[in-house]
């Protein structure tokens, strides 16, 4: 499977729920729920999880410099 390379600002524009932390000309390289392993170039989704919500976690992703996050619900 080959390696694929999105801009941010097309995820932005083409997906609900995902949204910028980052400049717009960002190049999104990998998607992880896991929080630990967010980081630039990663968009971090916050999955509600039946233990644990994902989305406690998404000041996590940001400090470790996701450019974005992806969410189902409005987080403030």
């Amino acid at each position: 499977m080959g390696h694929m390379e999105v801009s941010l600002a097309s995820l932005v524009r083409d997906i609900p729920g995902v949204v910028s932390v980052d400049d717009a000309r960002v190049v999104v390289v990998d998607v992880t729920h896991d929080s630990r392993m967010a980081g630039p170039g990663v968009l971090f989704v916050a999955i509600d999880g039946t233990t644990v919500d994902g989305h406690q976690f998404v000041d996590d992703a940001v400090a470790a410099g996701s450019p974005a996050v992806m969410v189902n619900r409005r987080l403030d």
